[in-house]
């Protein structure tokens, strides 16, 4: 892969949110345009997707302290 197309893949990953952890796994797996992602970016991809899964919960589950305080507060006022 040559640099002006290498750099171009990289945007293009960094575009979908990927972080440059992620994308350095995946590089040796981009071909084409686009960049196309051939098998060998599967695993990567879930285990990203795995850890994402992660963090959402976590924000929800933190999300959900304030909510309740924030009700309670509301309860309060009625």
């Amino acid at each position: 892969m040559d640099a002006p197309a290498g750099v171009a893949h990289i945007r293009s990953l960094l575009a979908a949110g990927l972080p440059t952890s992620v994308i350095r796994e995946l590089l040796p797996c981009v071909r084409g345009p686009g960049p196309a992602l051939e098998h060998c970016a599967a695993p990567t991809l879930r285990k990203w997707l795995h850890e994402l899964d992660g963090r959402i919960a976590a924000l929800q589950q933190a999300r959900s302290a304030p909510t309740h305080l924030l009700a309670a507060i509301a309860g309060a006022e009625a």
